[in-house]
Parts: C-alpha cells; structure tokens; sequence
C-alpha cells in the first residue's frame, strides 16, 4: 500500500518576519549591552598595549645580554623617549664591531649610520609608548635592592634612519663580554627603570630591575 505524505502550504501570515519595532526593540538592546561593555573592552585593550611595551623592552634587554655573551663583545640596549605624535616610542639593540667600549658614554649627539665601530643588531621595534622614569619604585614582590640607590639607564644622545623618519634613542642599557650590565663607567648592584602607561593607573606600572653582576632582567608589577 502506498502512503501519500500532504504537506498543506503555508499562508503569507504564516510567514511573517520581524515588525519595524521588533527590530527597534533589538537594536536597542543591542546598544545598551555595548555601551555597558564598552569601559571594561577600553580597560582591556589599554592593558594589553603596556603589557606589549613591557614583553618588548624585556626581550630587548634579553637580547642585548645574549648578543654581548656570544659574540664576546659590548652590547648597547637603547630606547626612544615616547613619540607624542604618533603615541610610539622604539626599541633596538647596537654591538661593537671591534669588541671595545666604542661608546664611551658619550652624551653628545651622534649618528649611528656614521659609526663605522657600531652597528645595529635589532633593528628599531615600535611599541605602544609609555611613560618612563629614573624614580626608584618599591613593590612589595620585588628584591631587596640595598642601601645604595639603584643605578639608572644611561643617557645618550644617538641617531638613527629607520622607516623614512630620524629616531633619536635617549637612554641606553650597556652590557659588557661576560654579561654584566651598566649605565656608566661602574657595575652597579641593581639597575632600575619604572614603565608606566599613558594613564599612569596602578594596574599600568611596572619596575624593570636588571641585576648589574648577572645582567638578568626581571619585571615587576603591583
């Protein structure tokens, strides 16, 4: 026996979509969940930009020490003051092509380019700009760093063309053949830089302590 299956067809009613205000209602809706996430996706989206400058300047430091150790040679970590205009500051890493302390911590204004003793061995990295300072920090997870104030990142004075503009790198973190860190002509105990972002808030700071006899660098947050 053969069974037929009837479908019955259905009525334009039947078919109806969505009215003019139901979809007012949705959009509605819609824009009141965004605007209630809205701070929190800001809050995040900032913090992920300064956790960004603290991994660069991180593995700046780290690739400056390895560099120095395997090639036997002096090592220079510099970084850009922040770039107001385009909310950029810049990382890179020099070597000594000779294995000597070329640069002598000299504070008057050079070209890079025009050093034939030095090179780049990173080329300028950009990163979301950030606010730095010489001014000790004291967290509750970091080491005991003494008496003595800790060191502070060099000040130097060095050019460089990259991408079409003129960078101008003001601070420098130097590394000797066996490792050690130095901002100066001394190996200090501890060198300190405080990293703070664009708000300043308390959950956006962070200290990059760099142990001078080791050159290890560790970064601390609140």
């Amino acid at each position: 026996m053969k069974t037929f299956l009837h479908v019955r067809p259905t009525s334009p009613a039947s078919r109806r979509g969505f009215t003019l205000i139901e979809l007012v209602a949705s959009l509605a809706i819609m824009m009141v969940v965004a605007g209630l996430s809205m701070p929190y996706t800001m809050s995040m989206l900032r913090g992920s930009t300064f956790n960004l400058t603290l991994i660069n300047i991180g593995q700046s430091v780290d690739l400056g020490r390895q560099h120095a150790i395997a090639n036997n040679t002096y090592t220079w970590v510099l970084l850009t003051e922040p770039v107001e205009s385009d909310q950029t500051m810049y990382a890179a890493v020099m070597e000594s092509r000779n294995g000597s302390d070329t640069l002598a911590w000299q504070t008057s204004a050079l070209n890079i380019s025009a050093l034939p003793d030095l090179r780049l061995v990173v080329a300028p990295a950009p990163m979301p700009a950030a606010k730095l300072s010489d001014t000790p920090e004291s967290l509750p997870n970091m080491p005991d760093t003494g008496a003595s104030t800790p060191g502070r990142w060099g000040k130097v004075n060095l050019q460089v063309t990259s991408g079409g503009k003129i960078l101008t790198f003001t601070r420098a973190l130097q590394f000797t053949p066996t490792g050690q860190a130095m901002t100066s002509t001394t190996v200090a105990r501890y060198i300190q830089m405080t990293v703070a972002g664009k708000n300043a808030t308390a959950s956006q700071k962070a200290v990059v302590l760099i142990g001078g006899l080791t050159g290890k660098c560790q970064l601390y947050r609140p």
